[in-house]
């Protein structure tokens, strides 16, 4: 997936044409994607309200863009950290962001599923949870821009559950 193509894709559309006449000063703030068993199930592009401190999200099926949320609120500490995706900057692909999570399978572990978040804050940043049908969780935040592993984090849902989850 070409990321810039899929931004197009959202802004080229109807349902965003007519949004983004109502809110002009808005701007590009996240991509948010799930995969099952590697299928891609969802995908959602996310733009913020500076002046309202809002955002509207809109998901893609196929051919066809929602507008999914309008205008959610976001706590005013969620705003200030917010940046501009400069999705032209992107250079590590969602697939190559999932397999980096894949490549953490200790043959034990194997993860199925994955919600991959990018976001520019503090960095353009890949934001990957992957789960394992043991019960394993994966936390791994990449660098966008060069693929870099800034945080990585495993826990097992049983550990929480026996309460000795961090």
């Amino acid at each position: 997936m070409i990321l810039r193509d899929t931004v197009d894709h959202v802004e080229q559309s109807a349902a965003y044409t007519s949004w983004k006449q109502k809110y002009p000063s808005t701007f590009l703030s996240s991509i948010f994607i799930t995969y099952d068993n590697n299928l891609q199930r969802e995908l959602q592009v996310s733009y913020i309200h500076p002046e309202n401190n809002t955002v509207s999200t809109f998901s893609i099926h196929g051919e066809h863009i929602v507008l999914s949320s309008e205008r959610q609120p976001l706590v005013q500490q969620q705003i200030r950290s917010i940046k501009e995706l400069p999705i032209d900057q992107i250079t590590l692909s969602p697939e190559q962001a999932r397999s980096a999570a894949q490549e953490r399978d200790t043959g034990v572990d194997h993860f199925t599923r994955f919600i991959l978040l990018l976001e520019n804050n503090p960095e353009p940043m890949w934001r990957i949870t992957a789960f394992s049908d043991t019960f394993t969780i994966l936390h791994l935040s990449l660098q966008a821009e060069t693929g870099k592993i800034v945080e990585e984090k495993l826990t097992n849902v049983m550990a929480f559950r026996q309460g000795r989850g961090q």
